[in-house]
């Protein structure tokens, strides 16, 4: 699955991409619910294609709050790893 990195608002400090689950589906980026990977397109920081894997579900009580993403090893990856979270609003 491709995403464009532009959806998801990026923190440089934290070196992580963050957005809200409903605004990614009301794009249609995320069709059918969250993935367990995906790929970001036109990551700012390197111009390149960055892939990732879920890492671990975030719970508030019994309610999701959130995903996140770490990124696997590979050709277009920095000399630091991105992290990607998706926020369940």
């Amino acid at each position: 699955m491709l995403i464009a990195a532009d959806l998801f608002d990026y923190d440089a400090d934290r070196r992580e991409y963050t957005q809200e689950i409903s605004l990614l589906a009301s794009k249609e980026a995320i069709p059918h619910g969250v993935p367990h990977g995906f790929t970001l397109t036109n990551c700012p920081e390197s111009g390149m294609c960055r892939t990732f894997v879920h890492k671990r579900t975030d719970w508030s009580g019994e309610d999701v709050a959130g995903w996140r993403f770490q990124e696997l090893p590979g050709p277009n990856r920095g000399p630091v790893s991105l992290k990607v979270l998706i926020i369940n609003d």
